[in-house]
Formats: C-alpha cells, sequence, structure tokens
C-alpha cells in the first residue's frame, strides 16, 4: 500500500506538469492517435507495472522464505529423530545409567547407588578425557549423564556444549566410536555432537543475563529429590531430564516450571519464530534390571518391564525407513491409527519412590484413586511416547488418520479431522502430534470407557486406506448392538468386520493390525488373522 501510494503521488506530479488546455488560446483541432499509448497512458502503464513487479518480487521472497522456514524445519526435525534414535539405541543397550547427585532412596543399596552416581571416582579420567577433548575443539563440556556398558571399561558420557554456531547448544557425546554394524570401536574415544540446535530457554522479562558458554558452565546439572533436574532460566538450555530411583530410565522433561508455555525440552536454530521449534519427546530404559512397582500396581500388569524394551515396544523408524508400531511393521503409506483413550489407560505401569506435591488420579483395575506416589508411567503415557516416535518419523507425503475411541460424549471419544487421512508435511505433522499430546489433557474421569465400534466402522469404510493399527487395554464394554460383552461375542465380532474387509464392501482389503495391553485379546487376535494382520500383546 505504502509503494502504491508513492506511484500514486509521482503520477500527480507529472500530471501537473503537463500543458494545460486552457494554456492555449487557439483551439487544437482533435486528432485521433493510432493505436498506442499517450503520455498519460504511458506514466500510469509504467507506474502500474512497477507495482506489478514489486508486488510480484515480494511474493517471490515470500515464497522463497516459507519454502526455507519448511526446510529448516525438516532438517531440524531429522536431526532431532536420528539423535534420539542414537541416544535409545545406546540407553536401551546399557546395563545402567549414571547422574550427577541422584538421592539415595530407600530400597536402592549404596554400592549400586555408587555406580550410578556420575560423580563417582571410577569415572574421573572418563570425565577428564571429556574435558580435555572438548577444550582441544573450543568447546565446554558439562557432564549430564552417563551410561555403563558390558562391552566397555569405560562409561559412555552425555554432556551440554555450545553448538556449532556457538549461538545455542547441543548434546555432545564422549566415547568410543561406534562402527556400522554396532560394535564399539574401543581404542579411540571421541567427541561427537547428538543434537544440534538445543534452544534457549525463553526469557519471562527482561531478557538479559550472562553469555552462553558462561551459562553453560553456571549450569546445575544434578537431580532433585524427584529425580529430575531444577527448572531452566534464559539463557540456559531449554533441555532437562529425569531418571527413576534405580537410574535405569532416561527421559527428556520440560525444562521450565509450569507456569509457561513450555512443555518440552526443544530445538529450536537461534533467532527464529517459535514456529520452527522441534520438542523432543524422548524416553528409553536401560536393559537390567525391573522398574521397582507396589502392590496395587501389580494388580493391573504382571510387573515385567517388557514392553519398555526395545523389540516389545517403542515404535518408529530405523536408519533403513523400516518403521514400527509396538514393534509391528509399518510398511503402508496409507495407515489408520486407531488408539484406546478409555479412563483405564491411566493406569500406571511403573512406580517410583518418591511422593509429589499434589496427589493424580489413577486407575488401578477396578477404581478410580488418588495418591501422591509418583508414577513414572502411565499406559496413555506410553502410548503418546509410541505414538510421537511413529509419527516423527514418518516420510513426508505418509497419509495418517488418527482415531481416540472411548464412550460417546465423553472426552476422548474423538477423532482428528473427522477421521479422514491426512498427508503428512511439517505443518499436518505438528497438528497430528498436537492431537496425541491432547489425548491427557483432560481429568482421567472424563475420559471415558471402552466402545470402539464408532472408529473401526470409519475406518473399514475408508477406501483409500490401505492398513489399520488398532491398540487397546481392555475387553469392550458393550457388543456392537448395545448388549453386554461376553465371551460369545469374539467370533461375530470378528466376522463382521472380516466381512467388511472382503468384496463386494472393499475393492482392496485392508491389513490390519492389533495391539493389546495388559491382557490377551481373543476378538482382536481372529480379526488380525482374518484380515492379513499382526496381532501383539504387550503385557
Amino acid at each position: 500500500m505504502k509503494l502504491l501510494r508513492h506511484c500514486q503521488t509521482q503520477i500527480a506530479a507529472l500530471a501537473a506538469k503537463m500543458p494545460d488546455k486552457n494554456q492555449y488560446q487557439r483551439p487544437v483541432k482533435a486528432q485521433h492517435h493510432a493505436a498506442g499509448y499517450g503520455l498519460a497512458e504511458l506514466i500510469i502503464s509504467v507506474a502500474a507495472g512497477s507495482v506489478l513487479i514489486t508486488g510480484t518480487a515480494i511474493g517471490m521472497r515470500s515464497i522463497s522464505s516459507s519454502m526455507d522456514a519448511s526446510d529448516r524445519l525438516t532438517s531440524l526435525r531429522n536431526s532431532a529423530t536420528t539423535g534420539l534414535r542414537l541416544l535409545r539405541a545406546e540407553t536401551q543397550r546399557s546395563l545402567h545409567l549414571m547422574f550427577l547427585n541422584q538421592p539415595n532412596e530407600d530400597g536402592v543399596g549404596q554400592e549400586q547407588k555408587n555406580l550410578t552416581q556420575l560423580s563417582h571416582s571410577d569415572y574421573d579420567q572418563s570425565l577428564t578425557d571429556c574435558a580435555t577433548l572438548a577444550e582441544e575443539n573450543n568447546n565446554n563440556f558439562k557432564p549430564a549423564f552417563g551410561m555403563k556398558m558390558a562391552e566397555l571399561d569405560h562409561p559412555v558420557i552425555y554432556g551440554l556444549g555450545l553448538a556449532r554456531n556457538t549461538k545455542n547448544f547441543a548434546l555432545l557425546r564422549c566415547g568410543p566410536a561406534l562402527s556400522g554394524d554396532g560394535r564399539y570401536e574401543v581404542e579411540k574415544v571421541i567427541l561427537s555432537s547428538v543434537l544440534e540446535n538445543i534452544g534457549i530457554t525463553p526469557c519471562i522479562d527482561a531478557c538479559s543475563g550472562d553469555d552462553l558458554s558462561t551459562a553453560l558452565q553456571k549450569l546445575d546439572l544434578t537431580l532433585d529429590n524427584e529425580n529430575r533436574n531444577a527448572s531452566r532460566a534464559y539463557p540456559e538450555p531449554a533441555f532437562a531430564f529425569e531418571t527413576d530411583e534405580a537410574a535405569k530410565m532416561l527421559r527428556l522433561v520440560d525444562p521450565t516450571d509450569a507456569t509457561d508455555a513450555v512443555l518440552h525440552s526443544f530445538l529450536q536454530p537461534p533467532g527464529v519464530k517459535r514456529s520452527l521449534r522441534v520438542n523432543l519427546n524422548f524416553l528409553a530404559y536401560a536393559r537390567a534390571d525391573k522398574v521397582n512397582r507396589d502392590e496395587s500396581s501389580l494388580l493391573t500388569n504382571n510387573g515385567s518391564n517388557a514392553n519398555f524394551q526395545g523389540t516389545n515396544g517403542l515404535s518408529g523408524c530405523n536408519d533403513d525407513g523400516g518403521c514400527t508400531f509396538f514393534g509391528i511393521p509399518v510398511d503402508s503409506k496409507a495407515i489408520q491409527l486407531i488408539v484406546d483413550g478409555s479412563g483405564s489407560m491411566s493406569t500406571c505401569i511403573a512406580w517410583g519412590n518418591n511422593y509429589t506435591a499434589k496427589n493424580r488420579t489413577y486407575y488401578n483395575g477396578s477404581r478410580y484413586f488418588r495418591t501422591r506416589q509418583n508414577c513414572l508411567m502411565t499406559r496413555m503415557e506410553s502410548l503418546q511416547t509410541e505414538l510421537r516416535s511413529l509419527i516423527e518419523s514418518l516420510e513426508n507425503g505418509t497419509q495418517v488418520s488418527l482415531q481416540s475411541f472411548s464412550s460417546p460424549g465423553y472426552y476422548n471419544h474423538r477423532s482428528l479431522r473427522d477421521g479422514q487421512l491426512i498427508t503428512l508435511d511439517d505443518i499436518s505433522r505438528e497438528e497430528v502430534l498436537e492431537f496425541v499430546s491432547s489425548l491427557s489433557a483432560s481429568p482421567v474421569t472424563n475420559w471415558g470407557g471402552t466402545r470402539p465400534w464408532d472408529s473401526l466402522n470409519l475406518a473399514f469404510s475408508n477406501n483409500e486406506a490401505t492398513a489399520i493399527f488398532f491398540m487397546t487395554d481392555g475387553d469392550p464394554n458393550y457388543d456392537r448392538n448395545g448388549g453386554r460383552w461376553s465371551n460369545r461375542d469374539f467370533q461375530p465380532t470378528a466376522n463382521t468386520y472380516i466381512n467388511l474387509n472382503s468384496k463386494p464392501n472393499r475393492s482392496q482389503p485392508l491389513e490390519v493390525n492389533t495391539v493389546s495391553v495388559g491382557q490377551n485379546s481373543e476378538w482382536l487376535k481372529l480379526i488380525s488373522q482374518g484380515a492379513n494382520g499382526i496381532y501383539k500383546m504387550i503385557d
């Protein structure tokens, strides 16, 4: 608009300099010009052309800027996926983890606790080597956590340093290099960057403070009584983590307090908008021991930690492009995800030995109850981790639909975009991830029961999809006709959906994969067997 007004002003000035018809006393005979522009028309056309060319240039710059932002976000997400994949693989490979000043909890022997202290004298030489390597690379190395490997005499240590651009932070790995086949090259310790562009914690009021190098040196990475880092402040790294009392869990958490809009540790290049940010959703367990649980937890699962181990969980895609959902291969490019959003998904599957300041509500297999005992992971949180790992790893162009089922009228009986397929790109991927996060946003008593029929019916009617991935942690409350669910419903229910998956109902059958958490599900097994899919039970 400013440019247009400028052109209009110029046109008016030029017009003012043109001879006035009253200036001449002698009348001028009217002439008919040949086809072409007069002076006034020429001025106007030149000005309009300038506006058009300039507007086009601005539009092209806008498109270029948008494409550049999209490319940067894709690159940032790929960086996060690759870095977290390495971190997860090494965590799961380790015997146990080490942290700074982890509180000594009842039930954990002092000898074991000493081994999980990164400040233990056995690790002094390794810490010194890491600091020396960082200094040789003109960087800092602030130790965060370590991993004890069965095949190594010295730990692999992860720490925070400055990013290559020196304008934000990076997660650095200090330890033996890994060969292409996954073996450690034990003869040489190297320092490498695992996650570049860890963001700077946003400032609340005035954005002033230490330079990044000084902030890094002052950074406190010790664990508090709840086995997690203290809240970060500007300009510290937007990166925090927690563990369990046995030092077998590593989870990235919100680096700030609960009063701001930040909910996750995140990557963000320096000097860009918040839209160019990738949240870091990560949870992994070391392989050796089970997580401590209390008796009420054992009532709703068998106490096994199998569902946290690599082959029995942790969805996502590997370096070869192979993707999984709860360990089931995801080969389709048009998938429908149907997940249980019922109140039983608030069941705690891993209890800590410490207590939080506020009560929290859980389901124990028969009723809801409230407790301050710290739950390290619920079934819903485990599901959300699986979904995020998969969604973040799928290639752009993959089509995905997402439905959550519970009871009609309850919070989690809903779907994203009416359950239709969405083509993944940088924008739509964030939309799907936001829906995943929203599954736990309401009080658990509002989540509802288990009635999957609306979601299943919609999925089987979608002729553009090629696969279904269905997950639940219990039997339906009612059968398809509204009667009480019983063993007699297994085969008829399976037959109904197997028939819906056949001609003439579908020209191309769906591959129907099913996951049952906490119990064996005969009706899901029958559906998958009759619909070319895979059935899997997770304890």
